[in-house]
């Protein structure tokens, strides 16, 4: 099909918004579906590294273990969070009207 024609196809059909499609995916998919795993995740992770540090008897393997904990609890408020993030992204990107 020539470039042409489905540019004039797409002007016929008023093609919808790319964007609309992704954000749409973005809040019911990924941040809505992984918002109920995260706190049992985030649990489970502190809880290994918790008892893992405890048990080490090497100083520098406790320290990688600690530096651990401090990821997991970065990473649980991101993903807590996500939901804002996104919404912030959306809004930074909305258009001017």
């Amino acid at each position: 099909m020539h470039p042409i024609l489905i540019f004039v196809w797409l002007l016929q059909e008023q093609a919808t918004n790319p964007f609309t499609k992704v954000t749409n995916f973005l809040e019911s998919n990924v941040v809505k579906g992984l918002s109920g795993i995260i706190a049992p995740l985030a649990v489970i992770a502190f809880i290994g590294l918790g008892v893992a540090a405890m048990m080490s008897t090497d100083e520098h393997q406790r320290q990688k273990f600690k530096t651990g904990l401090w990821w997991t609890g970065l990473a649980a408020i991101i993903a807590f969070s996500a939901e804002t993030i996104v919404d912030w992204i959306q809004d930074i990107f909305k258009p001017k009207q």
